[in-house]
């Protein structure tokens, strides 16, 4: 996996193509990885890439690859949600550390699939909110690193790719 992973940033790396759009397609696919139900990311990405064709499709791919971290999503999901829906949720308890180190990580997983189950109205409201927080904070991020590691534009200013029509070649 994580050679594949190094792999995969390299040829992203090395496409001829503009750091916003590398960027902005990171930040989509690490958005669309905040869905608090693991499974349905890939697909959604995929349609979001047949929506917007202009979205750099390996860079979408490989910032969907968050939701393998699907505890700390669900968690973030969940203070998010929080914050937004009022009600008591004191009888929710999360699995330390050391008890997901115990259990392994698919019980883990199956433990907080029925969390979810039981708080999706609210953890679907917290999963937009820490999406578009999360997928903001990607770009940003993305965005600096690539042009300072990056120093090179794309020929065409990467307009073909990520429809930029402001001339931002970086």
């Amino acid at each position: 996996m994580t050679g594949s992973l190094r792999e995969r940033c390299r040829a992203l790396l090395a496409a001829n193509t503009s750091n916003h759009a590398i960027a902005l397609g990171l930040a989509v696919g690490v958005c669309v990885s905040f869905f608090p139900v693991y499974g349905p990311q890939i697909p959604a990405c995929l349609a979001l890439l047949l929506i917007f064709r202009s979205l750099n499709k390996p860079a979408v791919l490989l910032g969907v690859q968050f939701s393998w971290l699907y505890p700390a999503v669900v968690w973030l999901d969940y203070r998010a949600g929080r914050m937004l829906v009022p009600g008591d949720y004191s009888w929710v308890v999360w699995p330390t550390l050391a008890e997901m180190r115990r259990q392994g990580f698919g019980a883990v997983c199956a433990r907080l699939a029925v969390t979810v189950r039981d708080l999706f109205p609210m953890m679907l409201a917290g999963s937009v909110a820490a999406g578009i927080a999360a997928g903001a904070c990607t770009y940003l991020a993305a965005r600096a690193l690539l042009n300072l590691f990056r120093k090179r534009p794309a020929p065409d200013g990467g307009r073909s790719e990520c429809g930029d029509r402001h001339g931002d070649s970086t």
